[in-house]
């Protein structure tokens, strides 16, 4: 969690571009199995629920980045479950402020999931 505060702290730094910001404040989640996606929901909760309190400004640069090798998440389960998963990772963010709602871009995507990233040689 203290990770994640300081990537905030340094983002809202008055000299940051708004490239440095962005680089900042993307998470990569390296796979996509029970452990990649708990922690890629926990970290868009986290997001959702204090970024709008704390740091609504700099919500608009803020990206979880779900990097999986395979064509799925959770791989190991029933299919119904891997299309909720997937379902709430493409989901719209939550975020209940107006005024904050009003500093994102049109169709402003939280999460996106990178399937079959594998490397190719």
């Amino acid at each position: 969690r203290n990770a994640l505060v300081n990537c905030f702290e340094r983002a809202s730094l008055p000299n940051q571009t708004e490239q440095q910001r962005r680089e900042n404040l993307t998470f990569a989640v390296i796979g996509a199995g029970p452990t990649g996606i708990e922690f890629a929901a926990e970290l868009r909760d986290f997001i959702e629920q204090d970024g709008p309190k704390y740091y609504p400004e700099l919500l608009k640069f803020v990206r979880i980045k779900v990097i999986e090798a395979s064509s799925t998440v959770l791989a190991p389960f029933d299919k119904s479950l891997q299309e909720e998963a997937i379902n709430q990772m493409n989901k719209a963010p939550r975020i209940k402020d107006p005024n904050v709602l009003d500093l994102l871009p049109e169709r402003f995507k939280l999460t996106e999931l990178l399937l079959d990233s594998s490397v190719k040689e």
